[in-house]
């Protein structure tokens, strides 16, 4: 009995090393270059913009440059106020800068200029935009409008697109 098992575990080995030595048989699957199908599908997802992005800006002159970061950083602290008031949230730092500015007869003193972008609601852009006015902005852009949860809709989008994919090649 013992020798039938054993001759059954070396018949057993022979045949498993048998078939990993033996490829021949075997033929590797490659894909065809020529011979394969490509289907496109294709799909839209919208809706109305909940956001409005905003950029208010202050420029000032004066003689000096360091005049006209002291009037500019003044009429910012007002503006900002202005809008914090209206409902303006994550205001952020869009740029600020100072340069000179020129005249018939050459340089005639220094202007400075920083603005500021926030994202609101988009029933509350009219409001920030009076806002930021009357507190002194003279530099208002935009609004751009956004939706809500973009990645969403690019998902829903995404989705229907491979359904009709795998609809376009059903009829294939």
């Amino acid at each position: 009995m013992r020798r039938i098992a054993l001759a059954a575990a070396a018949l057993a080995s022979l045949a498993v090393l048998a078939a990993t030595l033996r490829t021949g048989d075997a033929a590797a699957v490659e894909p065809d270059a020529g011979g394969g199908i490509t289907v496109q599908g294709s799909a839209t997802a919208s809706t109305a913009p909940a956001k409005a992005q905003l950029t208010f800006g202050v420029e000032t002159r004066a003689d000096t440059a360091k005049g006209a970061l002291a009037a500019n950083a003044t009429a910012m602290r007002k503006m900002l106020a202005a809008l914090r008031a209206a409902g303006g949230g994550d205001l952020r730092t869009q740029s600020v800068w100072v340069s000179s500015f020129y005249g018939e007869n050459g340089p005639q003193g220094f202007t400075a200029t920083n603005s500021v972008t926030t994202s609101t609601a988009i029933g509350k852009a009219g409001g920030l935009i009076d806002a930021a006015v009357d507190a002194g902005a003279n530099q208002v852009s935009g609004p751009s409008m956004s939706a809500e949860d973009e990645q969403a809709l690019y998902r829903q989008a995404l989705k229907q697109a491979v359904a009709d994919a795998r609809e376009r090649a059903k009829v294939l």
